[in-house]
């Protein structure tokens, strides 16, 4: 049965049509019909073009739309655009036409391509006017449409990702290699796609998230606003070789802000729920030094590898500054221009000019770490990645088999907390990846939500623990105060029969 927003595609594509039809073709001839091809790369034109409006109208912020104007986008690097559906020529036709019937309004004209500028011309939109009001009628309350669900994720485009060292998308020839990370990335985003992330926050406390994300965006424009259709990966490697970096990414839950204003606050992560139900974080202790030791083949001790370095000071800035002299592929002489890091050398009076207290602090790392000083520089940062990134990637495809969605957070994983104790607990899983992989011990740290320091009587009526999913809905609906969180998850349920069966286990 056609939704509300299928029926918005067809009454669009018919005024569309219409306008067409209407003017004269250049020779004064009346326009000849379509042919198939022609048709559905029409459809397909309408579809993409209303529901990225219509995902941008649910963001947080709201977000202006970009839509790609350069021809050669189209044609140039079709593994990452097939999936699409696209044709320069329909599209633009398509495009001009709702600017002049006055359903989409240019805001801005920009170059953009962070990867190489000149290569693709971007412009800016808002949808207006009589389409601006139908998409802010699909998600009116009660209608059990949001972009995010209705829309499913396109779990057959391009997921492996293929970088140079300049960020720039490159071509490749598959492989065995890039099959099975293929198939692998494909399995666990069908699991992903059938259990619904959510953030578990009051209504009145989005403004504030709000407030965040824009300022983020003012000083970062590549920040991400939050956007709840981006619920499914893809694995993008660096430097031009699959074995760089590899790290998944394009996910909303790993790039919500998690920073907290005072000690009143709940990181953002630890609200998310899944299903509707409580999730709780584990990663690995030291998991970059544990790796980078292995590397070089060389034993890191039972000494934390961070508080060896300054007598358990200045743990956050110690990690900063491992990671950085481990990544970088010089011996930076000077100190790398992170605000974070420098930031947090200055608070340490090291010395009042900063490369001299870089190096001063350089200096105590590699004295703590005898056995591997000489290893730093070399670049190692991409290939810890890669090791770090496959072994998430075992432990998401274990749970994937059993129709069991685990979040990956970079080297880190939030799953519900109900897993905890049980047959399938995610820890075990996480320790075997690691001991396979290096034959070595490690331990793994939680992040419960429970553990945040808002008191947890205050928390705990809000989180369904011990109660059905229906229930706790329902508790929420009775508080009165979450009704963003309840209004998604009566979509999510309503819909939830016919994503199944539009994305059945394989």
């Amino acid at each position: 049965m056609a939704n509300s927003f299928d029926k918005l595609i067809n009454e669009i594509s018919n005024l569309v049509t219409e306008n067409e039809l209407s003017r004269k073709s250049k020779t004064g001839k009346k326009r000849r019909k379509r042919t198939k091809r022609e048709q559905k790369l029409f459809n397909n034109t309408i579809k993409f073009i209303l529901a990225k409006l219509w995902k941008d109208l649910n963001t947080v912020p709201v977000k202006e739309t970009s839509f790609n104007l350069y021809q050669h986008y189209y044609s140039n690097n079709t593994r990452y655009t097939d999936h699409l559906g696209l044709a320069y020529r329909t599209f633009f036709a398509v495009y001009k036409t709702l600017c002049k019937l006055n359903y989409i309004t240019m805001t801005a004209e920009k170059k953009y391509n962070p990867e190489k500028p000149e290569d693709a011309k971007s412009r800016m939109h808002i949808p207006d006017g009589y389409l601006r009001d139908r998409l802010l009628g699909l998600s009116e309350q009660g209608s059990n449409l949001h972009p995010a669900i209705t829309i499913l994720p396109d779990i057959n485009r391009e997921t492996i990702i293929l970088r140079n060292k300049t960020k720039k998308l490159q071509p490749y020839k598959d492989t065995v290699v890039t099959n099975r990370f293929r198939k692998q990335i494909k399995k666990i985003n069908t699991v992903l796609a059938r259990h619904w992330p959510d953030l578990l926050l009051r209504d009145s406390e989005w403004p504030k998230l709000e407030r965040i994300i824009s300022h983020d965006l003012e000083v970062d424009p590549n920040a991400s606003h939050l956007d709840f259709s981006r619920r499914t990966v893809d694995r993008i490697f660096s430097n031009n070789n699959f074995h760089d970096t590899g790290r998944m990414y394009r996910n909303w839950w790993s790039e919500i802000p998690n920073k907290t204003e005072k000690k009143s606050d709940v990181p953002y992560r630890n609200l998310i729920t899944l299903d509707g139900m409580p999730t709780t974080e584990l990663d690995y202790g030291a998991l970059g030094p544990n790796i980078f030791y292995s590397l070089c083949n060389k034993e890191i001790g039972d000494t934390d590898p961070y508080d060896r370095v300054w007598d358990g000071k200045h743990r956050d800035l110690i990690k900063k500054a491992f990671n950085a002299m481990v990544q970088a592929s010089t011996q930076l002489g000077n100190c790398p221009y992170d605000k974070d890091l420098r930031d947090l050398l200055k608070e340490t009076k090291l010395d009042k000019d900063i490369n001299t207290a870089w190096r001063k602090l350089k200096k105590k790392i590699r004295n703590a770490h005898p056995d591997v000083k000489d290893f730093f520089g070399r670049g190692f940062g991409s290939r810890i990645q890669f090791e770090d990134s496959s072994m998430v990637v075992k432990v998401l495809s274990y749970y994937a088999d059993k129709d069991i969605p685990v979040l990956p957070v970079h080297d880190s994983l939030l799953f519900n907390r109900e897993l905890r104790g049980t047959r399938h607990d995610p820890e075990d899983q996480m320790l075997l990846a690691y001991t396979e992989r290096f034959k070595r011990k490690i331990t793994i740290r939680e992040e419960d939500m429970f553990k945040v320091q808002k008191p947890i009587v205050e928390l705990v009526p809000y989180m369904g623990v011990g109660t059905s999913l229906d229930r706790h809905i329902s508790m929420l609906e009775a508080d009165g105060g979450y009704r963003r969180w309840t209004e998604r998850h009566r979509a999510w349920l309503a819909n939830l029969p016919n994503i199944k069966s539009r994305l059945p286990l394989r």
